[in-house]
């Protein structure tokens, strides 16, 4: 087993050399050749070049594991997902990981309770501390609480650790069976429910919860894309964005969030920035889609800089 560490990426909190969109104004993503909201083509931004060691972690920093989409309890999968996750959570404690955030899809199976349990049990058995969010595999109906919530707590939520906010949101919530498109209502039979909103109710109780929290950086955690999606596979009606994509990012700026991490597309792709600086990451898959098996930390330095590092498990 190695742990692989690659270069890194630094985003300074104060870089506002960005880009809004001529057509409708929105804040344009780095690594996405389009505008998000309307499709106005553009094009693209190259990143700085870093310098320096990957696996340095300055004093004072705060570093995260981002994981995502563990897709525990499937059947018949080589190896054992369960065995890449103890594999994956010792690793992480030996490069100064401080907290680790999993942003969705924990289990294959709505309602799989043995599983979600038994993820639930690595993580406390690493004894890091961590935050976990649902994902649409992890939800036995979107809006009403089940399953995972009995077992990794309500939503949304706010926890602080080591100086940082974690914002917890459930993406799925703000979108009720009755408002989605038939043939997800019929997929979800079979599968899950596979699209995503935040909604107003929750981002209100947010703001009531912000209102007497800690000082000191935000970082937002939930499944759903806060950024469009390759558009082939929004044809197919795959891994489509949060419907109030724009309107969760925008109020994450207003909530003084640096950074934001989300799954639901497996397939890892290069960070992006928002206006204001805020950083929007996904995790890919750290324990379906390998190997290697990835994820990303992200050190949180004083002064709000992000050092964002992919990391690679090769088994």
């Amino acid at each position: 087993m190695a742990l692989l560490l690659g270069s890194h990426r630094d985003f300074d909190v104060a870089d506002q050399n960005l880009r809004s969109c001529r057509t409708c104004g929105e804040w344009l993503v780095r690594y996405v050749p389009y505008c998000t909201v309307c499709n106005t083509p553009v094009g693209p931004v190259a990143f700085p070049e870093a310098g320096g060691t990957p696996g340095e972690k300055a004093e004072g920093a705060v570093r995260i594991a981002h994981m995502s989409d563990l897709h525990l309890g499937r059947p018949r999968a080589t190896p054992k997902p369960f065995d890449t996750f103890r594999i994956w959570m010792d690793a992480l404690a030996e490069v100064g990981v401080d907290i680790v955030a999993i942003s969705g899809d924990v289990v294959q199976r709505p309602g799989d309770v043995k599983s979600l349990r038994a993820a639930r049990g690595i993580l406390e058995e690493s004894g890091l501390p961590f935050v976990v969010v649902p994902g649409n595999h992890d939800i036995d109906r979107p809006g009403k609480p089940g399953s995972f919530e009995d077992i990794f707590g309500t939503f949304p939520r706010t926890e602080t650790h080591h100086g940082l906010t974690f914002i917890l949101i459930d993406s799925n919530a703000g979108l009720p069976p009755d408002e989605r498109r038939r043939h997800e209502r019929l997929f979800a039979r079979i599968v899950c429910f596979v699209e995503g909103r935040v909604g107003e109710e929750q981002l209100r109780e947010l703001d009531d919860m912000l209102e007497v929290a800690p000082k000191g950086p935000r970082v937002l955690l939930l499944h759903h894309h806060l950024v469009s999606q390759p558009q082939w596979v929004v044809r197919m009606g795959l891994m489509a964005p949060l419907q109030d994509a724009h309107v969760v990012r925008r109020w994450a700026m207003s909530q003084g969030v640096i950074l934001a991490l989300h799954g639901h597309h497996h397939i890892m792709r290069r960070a992006g920035v928002q206006s204001g600086g805020l950083v929007v990451l996904n995790g890919g898959s750290s324990t379906l889609e390998g190997p290697p098996y990835r994820a990303r930390l992200v050190d949180v330095h004083r002064g709000g800089k992000r050092r964002v590092v992919p990391v690679e498990l090769r088994l």
